[in-house]
């Protein structure tokens, strides 16, 4: 089925307006904001999948502003606090090759192409 369009002028196409990028506001985000000024937390927690869960959420959006944080957790809280170590980003990671890694399902190698024949 064929699409429907026409044409128009680069002056029709200024008239629309322009796309702005949404901001997007986490919850997390006022309770890293406290957390980077300095402040310690305690979050309550129901269980150990929940309590792993905000960890690792916690973690991986403080190491986007920088940050290294410290958890402390008894079975119904987890304490946080900004870590005294600097951040040190993780090196990325190379294939044995040098060659960048390719993502999806590995190609079959022309060795196993020929002894399948």
């Amino acid at each position: 089925m064929p699409i429907k369009h026409s044409k128009i002028s680069q002056a029709d196409f200024a008239k629309f307006p322009v796309p702005t990028p949404k901001q997007t506001t986490s919850d997390w985000d006022p309770v890293l904001d406290e957390v980077e000024n300095g402040d310690v937390i305690s979050i309550p927690v129901k269980d150990d999948k929940e309590l792993r869960g905000f960890r690792i959420g916690m973690a991986r959006r403080a190491a986007s502003r920088q940050l290294k944080l410290e958890f402390r957790a008894t079975a119904t809280n987890l304490a946080v606090r900004k870590s005294d170590q600097p951040y040190v980003a993780k090196p990325k990671k190379e294939s044995a090759d040098g060659q960048p890694r390719r993502r999806g399902r590995p190609r079959k190698s022309e060795s196993q192409a020929e002894s399948e024949e």
